[in-house]
C-alpha cells in the first residue's frame, strides 16, 4: 500500500493533479500467505496453492480476506465512485488483484477464472463503467 501511495502521491504533484486514497480499492489480503512469492507458497503448501488457483472465491489463503469479500469491497466502491465522478477521466492506481478483477468483469468471465486474467507490473489498461457495468476501452496515456 505504501509503495502505491507514494508513487500516486509523486504522479499527482508532478502534474498538479487532485488526489484521492480510496483504501477500499486495496489489494486482496492475503493472511498467512502476505509478502510470500507463489514459489514459497507452493514449496509450503502445494495442495491449499493449488484450490486457491482453482477455486478462488470457494478457497481463502489461510486467515485470509475471502476473494467474495474482496470483490464486494472493491466493486461496490468503483460503484460509487462511477456515479460520484461521471463523464471524468480517472486514473486508478493500484495492485493487480484489483485490476484482474475489474478486468475479468469487463470480459465477462466466470469466477472461476478470475486468476487467469494476465496483469503484468506496471500495467495501463482502460476500462469504462457505467451503471456498474465494465466494459475495456483503450487506455488514455497520461501526459
Amino acid at each position: 500500500l505504501q509503495r502505491f501511495q507514494a508513487f500516486a502521491e509523486q504522479f499527482a504533484a508532478a502534474r498538479g493533479l487532485p488526489l484521492r486514497i480510496e483504501a477500499d480499492l486495496r489489494e486482496l489480503h492475503f493472511g498467512d500467505w502476505e509478502g510470500r512469492n507463489a514459489a514459497e507458497i507452493l514449496f509450503a503448501d502445494e495442495q491449499a496453492l493449488g484450490q486457491f488457483w482453482n477455486d478462488p472465491y470457494g478457497f481463502t489463503p489461510p486467515a485470509g480476506e475471502p476473494v467474495r469479500e474482496f470483490a464486494d469491497r472493491v466493486l461496490t466502491t468503483v460503484g460509487r465512485l462511477s456515479v460520484e465522478l461521471a463523464g471524468q477521466r480517472v486514473l486508478v492506481i493500484t495492485h493487480g488483484g484489483v485490476m484482474r478483477l475489474l478486468l475479468a468483469r469487463a470480459r465477462g468471465l466466470p469466477e472461476a477464472q478470475l486468476l487467469q486474467v494476465e496483469v503484468p507490473h506496471a500495467t495501463l489498461k482502460g476500462l469504462s463503467c457505467v451503471a456498474g457495468e465494465f466494459t475495456e476501452v483503450a487506455p488514455c496515456q497520461p501526459s
